[in-house]
C-alpha cells in the first residue's frame, strides 16, 4: 500500500472517529463527566505507546497539549449533557471559523480580507438559526451551549498555538499527542475520584409504597403507603415515622417498633398462635415509587413511575424525548396538554388532601367501624393510594388502640381476682 492510499485510510479513520465522538458521548452520558473524559484521553493515547521516545517535548507544549485535550473534550461531554445533542455539536464544530477569526491574534503576519469576515459571519449566522429553528432565544436556549462554545474556543487556541509554536522552532511531533492525551486522561480521572459525589441513596417520600415482611411468619405480609406527613400506620407499632429516610434507616426505625412484639394468629379450632417478632428478622422493601412529573418541551408531558437510578435524561426519554417543534403558549393543543398535566397534578394533591381530612376527622370523631358512606370518594391514579394509605393508617390506628384497650380490660380483671 502506497504513502497515499495510507493517508486516506487515516483521514477516513479520524473522520469516522470525529462523527461518533458526540454520538458515544450521549450513549455514555451516565458516566461522570471526569471519568468519561479520562478514559476517552487515555484510550486515545494507546495507539502512540509504541513511539514514546518522541513524547520529549517542552513544558509550553505539554501544557497547550493537556489544555487543549483535556479542556475540549470535557467541555464537549458536559454540553452534551445539558444541551440538545444536535444543536450543541453544531456550536462545538464553529472551532474552523475562530481558528479563522482568531488567526491574526494569535499568528503573526496574518490579515483578514473582507470575504474571510462576510464568510465567517454568515456561518456564524447559520449556525444561530440552525439551534433556534425560528423561535424566540428564550424558548431555544440551553445553558449547555455555553461550554460547547467554551469546547470551540479551546480547540481553536489550541490550533492555533501549535502552529504557532511550530513557526517559532519549537512545534512537537504528532506522537506527542499520546503524552498530551495520557497526561490529559490521568488528571482526569484524578478529578473524577476527588469531586465525583457517590449516588445518593433514595429516600422515602410520600406515595411510596412499602412491603412489611418478618421472616418464618408468611401471614405477616404489610403493604403500607407513606402519608403526606410521611407516616405509615403499622400494625403493632402505630404510627413510624419514614419519609425522608433512605430505605436501610426506614427498616431499622420499623424493625424497632416491631422488634419484641407478639403477633397473634388464630388456627382454624380456634386457638391462638403467638409469635415473637425478631427486630432482625424484619425486610422491609419498596413495592411501588410514587410518580415523577415531566412537563416542559417534551412530546408528552405527564406522570411516570420512579426507578431508582432514573437520570434526568432517561426521564425526558421516556416522555417522549425533546420536542423542539413544541412551543408552549403558541399551540392551543399543546398548552391545553399542559393545563390538563397541572391540572391532574393539583387533583391529586387535593384529593390527597381529602383522604388526610378524613383520617383525622375519623380519628377525632370515632364511632366504631369505619363505614364506607363516610369515606371520600376514592380518586384514581396516584390519588387513591393515598386514601388507601390513609385508610389503612386509620384501621392500623385503631387495632392498636383496641389492643391496648383490650390489655387493659384484661389486667383490671386479673386485678379484681386477686383483690377478692
Amino acid at each position: 500500500m502506497n504513502d497515499t492510499a495510507k493517508a486516506n485510510l487515516y483521514a477516513l479513520g479520524a473522520i469516522a472517529l470525529w462523527a461518533s465522538l458526540a454520538t458515544l458521548g450521549v450513549a455514555l452520558s451516565h458516566v461522570p463527566a471526569f471519568a468519561l473524559t479520562g478514559l476517552a484521553l487515555i484510550i486515545g493515547s494507546v495507539p502512540t505507546w509504541g513511539r514514546w521516545r518522541l513524547w520529549r517535548v517542552s513544558r509550553r507544549a505539554l501544557a497547550l497539549g493537556i489544555y487543549g485535550l483535556f479542556g475540549f473534550h470535557f467541555l464537549l461531554f458536559i454540553a452534551l449533557r445539558h444541551a440538545p445533542p444536535v444543536q450543541a455539536n453544531l456550536v462545538n464544530y464553529l472551532w474552523p471559523l475562530f481558528i479563522v477569526v482568531l488567526a491574526p491574534l494569535l499568528l503573526p503576519g496574518l490579515h483578514l480580507r473582507p470575504v474571510h469576515v462576510l464568510a465567517a459571519a454568515l456561518g456564524f449566522a447559520g449556525a444561530a438559526l440552525a439551534i433556534l429553528g425560528g423561535r424566540s432565544l428564550d424558548a431555544a436556549w440551553a445553558w449547555g451551549y455555553l461550554p460547547a462554545l467554551a469546547s470551540a474556543l479551546v480547540w481553536a487556541t489550541f490550533s492555533l498555538g501549535s502552529r504557532r509554536l511550530a513557526q517559532a522552532g519549537r512545534g512537537f511531533p504528532t506522537a506527542a499527542l499520546g503524552l498530551f492525551g495520557l497526561v490529559s486522561g490521568v488528571l482526569a480521572l484524578v478529578l473524577a475520584a476527588l469531586v465525583t459525589p457517590a449516588r445518593a441513596e433514595y429516600r422515602l417520600q410520600p406515595g411510596d409504597v412499602l412491603e412489611v415482611l418478618v421472616a418464618g411468619i408468611p401471614d405477616f405480609r404489610q403493604h403500607l403507603t407513606v402519608g403526606l406527613e410521611g407516616n405509615i400506620g403499622l400494625p403493632l407499632a402505630g404510627e413510624v415515622k419514614v419519609g425522608g429516610l433512605p430505605l436501610t434507616q426506614a427498616q431499622q426505625r420499623i424493625a424497632a417498633g416491631l422488634g419484641n412484639k407478639l403477633y397473634r394468629q388464630y388456627t382454624p379450632d380456634g386457638r391462638e398462635i403467638s409469635h415473637l417478632i425478631i427486630g432482625s428478622e424484619v425486610v422491609v422493601e419498596v413495592s411501588e415509587y410514587s410518580p415523577i412529573y415531566v412537563s416542559g418541551d417534551v412530546a408528552k408531558p405527564g406522570a411516570y413511575p420512579f426507578r431508582p437510578g432514573l437520570t434526568i435524561r432517561q426521564a425526558i426519554a421516556v416522555a417522549g424525548g425533546y420536542n423542539p417543534m413544541r412551543i408552549p403558549g403558541t399551540d392551543p393543543m399543546l398548552q391545553a396538554a399542559d393545563l390538563q398535566s397541572q391540572y391532574q397534578t393539583f387533583m391529586t394533591e387535593y384529593q390527597a388532601d381529602i383522604a388526610l381530612t378524613w383520617r383525622l376527622n375519623r380519628e377525632l370523631n370515632d364511632d366504631g367501624q369505619a363505614s364506607s358512606d363516610k369515606q371520600p370518594a376514592a380518586p384514581v391514579g396516584v390519588a387513591e393510594a393515598f386514601v388507601k394509605g390513609e385508610i389503612k393508617q386509620f384501621d392500623a390506628r385503631k387495632a392498636d388502640r383496641e389492643s391496648v384497650k383490650a390489655m387493659l380490660q384484661d389486667a383490671m380483671k386479673k386485678a379484681s381476682l386477686q383483690l377478692a
